[in-house]
């Protein structure tokens, strides 16, 4: 297993850029991510939320 701190969203785009994860290494740890949806809180409509960018977001940004 890769180090998870090559998958941390602030970081894991540079990662894949310099090879040190591949687009297939983080995809399965997308996959593999355990649902926490239990423990989230909904937000009322006014609310503005980031969602974290998706695999194929971060393979559009290297085209």
């Amino acid at each position: 297993m890769k180090n998870l701190k090559d998958f941390d969203t602030r970081v894991v785009q540079r990662n894949i850029k310099k090879k040190n994860i591949t687009d297939k290494d983080y995809a399965d740890y997308l996959r593999n991510l355990e649902d926490s949806q239990g423990n989230c809180k909904e937000l009322d409509e006014d609310s503005e939320t980031e969602a974290m960018p998706t695999l194929e977001e971060y393979q559009k940004e290297d085209n």
